[in-house]
């Protein structure tokens, strides 16, 4: 797992928001690097309401959504995090399903172009 740095901000935010450890935040910020959605992985509402965080400067330039919520880095540093609302919640569910189906769809298609050759 990727070792990031806690800003004294993001443990804060932690605390207030999620009453989350250090800890906690430390392993939880690590899996949202290696794991986490980036910014420019979805397009409509949700890329409306992520842009708002780099249009506004929150201190980093690198945004990750790693369950329910959007984590700002800087380079390997986190800089905070954000509880997503429900609405964009719903819209992420749903783009995810869709780029599923496309990545199915596009495997099968594999599939049958190979059965093809052999």
């Amino acid at each position: 797992m990727t070792n990031i740095q806690i800003t004294e901000h993001a443990l804060k935010r932690a605390k207030e928001r999620f009453s989350w450890s250090e800890k906690a935040l430390k392993r939880v910020a690590a899996k949202a690097w290696d794991l986490g959605f980036e910014y420019k992985q979805f397009k409509g509402k949700v890329k409306t309401y992520l842009s708002h965080f780099y249009l506004n400067k929150k201190g980093g330039d690198i945004i990750k959504i790693y369950g329910e919520i959007v984590y700002i880095f800087d380079q390997l540093r986190l800089v905070t995090l954000y509880k997503l609302p429900k609405p964009i919640l719903k819209q992420i569910e749903k783009c995810l399903c869709q780029t599923s189906e496309e990545a199915q769809k596009a495997a099968d298609k594999l599939n049958d172009e190979l059965d093809d050759i052999l």
